[in-house]
């Protein structure tokens, strides 16, 4: 129970100190050995005042070995009103620091993104991806840097947080 209250207050803390990036989507690292996986990721938003975008990406994943996953994904983008233009290649790999032998297991999640527009440079993230269970309850938080790195302009490292509180309720239904 002490674990969950810690995991909850530093989520939460998290929450207020920042935003969540639209799209995001959430990372788990708990690869099956010589899997190969074909996702299919989508995510549109409108802001207040601007026109909406989507992005879809297609990836195609490996599970090298029980401690390594990497995946390789092709992104569009579009902005309404618009056509659909491809936009970057992101290669994914996430490396599993520990495997059960703590109460949280740890893996280290690293993304690099090759724009196809130059201008806007390669970005890079990098950060711990953390996941624990207590009873049917999965809990997850992951903390991750990111920063583009541009030929004309310097950018910040940014922290990009993610969480998830799962209730495995019955089998199928969480």
């Amino acid at each position: 129970m002490k674990k969950s209250l810690v995991v909850g207050v530093l989520a939460l803390a998290l929450q207020q100190a920042a935003q969540a990036e639209t799209g995001y989507y959430l990372v788990t690292t708990y690869p099956v050995e010589g899997e190969k996986s074909l996702d299919f990721k989508y995510w549109n938003a409108k802001p207040t005042g601007a026109p909406p975008r989507s992005s879809p990406e297609l990836g195609f994943g490996y599970t090298v070995n029980s401690r390594w996953y990497t995946e390789l994904s092709a992104v569009w983008f579009q902005l309404s009103p618009g056509p659909q233009r491809f936009a970057a290649w992101e290669w994914q790999n996430d490396f599993m620091l520990t495997q059960g032998q703590y109460d949280v297991d740890v893996a280290l999640h690293t993304n690099v993104t090759r724009n196809d527009d130059t201008a806007r440079g390669v970005g890079f993230e990098i950060g711990p991806v953390m996941q624990t269970e207590i009873g049917r309850t999965q809990l997850n938080l992951n903390l991750l840097l990111q920063r583009d790195y541009r030929v004309a302009t310097h950018e910040d490292v940014e922290l990009a947080y993610q969480w998830q509180i799962r209730q495995r309720w019955k089998r199928g239904f969480q």
